[in-house]
């Protein structure tokens, strides 16, 4: 909005013109809403991979890629046992968020880690550089 993009939070016409379906602009607002929200991640889930929605699968894909948030996308559901096909789905779910968490952790540590080590370096090249005479004043 800043940016003079959108007049408006809902309004999704800079990553979809096609606005004549209230479902798909539904979905196309989710995906930017999700994009922009740190806590969440990104779940479509459908019996197929056609419709009226089948032009949006790629618009929400780069919303959300774009972002670096995860992205969990189904399609095919099992139509005769959907609560196993769905059983899998959320292991799969599970596994993956508990490695980007992990992941999240380790790089915070990392960034901490660094972020001390330069405190200690700044200090000990500003301690040496008033140990140091002038270099102006010691050749006169």
């Amino acid at each position: 909005m800043r940016a003079g993009l959108i007049t408006h939070p809902l309004d999704i016409s800079d990553v979809w013109k096609n606005r004549y379906s209230t479902s798909t602009n539904h979905k196309v607002w989710a995906a930017k809403f999700t994009a922009r929200h740190p806590n969440l991640v990104a779940l479509e889930v459908s019996s197929f991979k056609c419709g009226h929605d089948a032009p949006i699968y790629g618009v929400i894909e780069g919303i959300i890629e774009r972002s670096g948030t995860p992205y969990f996308s189904f399609k095919d559901l099992d139509e005769n046992k959907p609560s196993g096909s769905i059983r899998i789905r959320v292991e799969t779910i599970d596994y993956f968020l508990r490695r980007y968490r992990e992941d999240i952790v380790k790089r915070r540590s990392t960034e901490r880690d660094i972020e001390a080590q330069l405190a200690v370096f700044e200090r000990s090249l500003r301690s040496e550089a008033g140990r140091q005479p002038d270099m102006a004043m010691a050749g006169d």
